[in-house]
């Protein structure tokens, strides 16, 4: 792909360099539509008077989305955090899995596509469990921690 960059074109999928960039911008592309929905929804709960009287008191538009908007949304915010949290080693073995090919193996190699080629491919049976159950350990950890962190800053969380 030669995107004017450059004279000679950039292999995006090629190489290992950029395997990473081209995962997070495809992932943030996929949840987009998803967390507009939330947030949108988030936001219809807003009560228009209070809107309404931030306005006639001479509130500035920024004014309003700091002191009206942003206290409903933010219980919303924690926990899409919180949930996106406990899938931090969880990147998600389908598309790393569709996505990797010989040239950027080295940058696209992650703990799910290792647990399924340990497995799998390796008849490493009991080494790709070990794998997958510390992955899940360390996934219910960082949970936990989230959830305990959201209720010390805004008192709600998932539990």
């Amino acid at each position: 792909v030669n995107l004017g960059l450059t004279k000679e074109p950039l292999y995006l999928m090629g190489s290992g360099k950029y395997f990473r960039l081209m995962y997070i911008l495809s992932d943030i592309w996929k949840d987009s539509g998803w967390n507009a929905i939330i947030y949108f929804a988030a936001l219809s709960a807003i009560d228009k008077e209070q809107v309404e009287a931030a306005e006639v008191d001479g509130a500035s538009r920024m004014q309003i989305i700091l002191h009206v908007n942003l206290p409903v949304l933010v219980p919303t915010i924690m926990v899409m955090l919180i949930l996106k949290c406990g899938q931090v080693m969880n990147i998600g073995y389908e598309k790393v899995y569709l996505l990797q090919n010989d040239a950027n193996l080295l940058g696209s190699e992650v703990i799910s596509t290792f647990v399924y080629k340990m497995g799998i491919e390796s008849n490493e049976f009991s080494f790709s469990t070990a794998t997958g159950l510390l992955n899940s350990v360390i996934n219910a950890i960082v949970l936990v921690l989230a959830n305990t962190f959201s209720k010390r800053v805004t008192q709600s969380g998932l539990w």
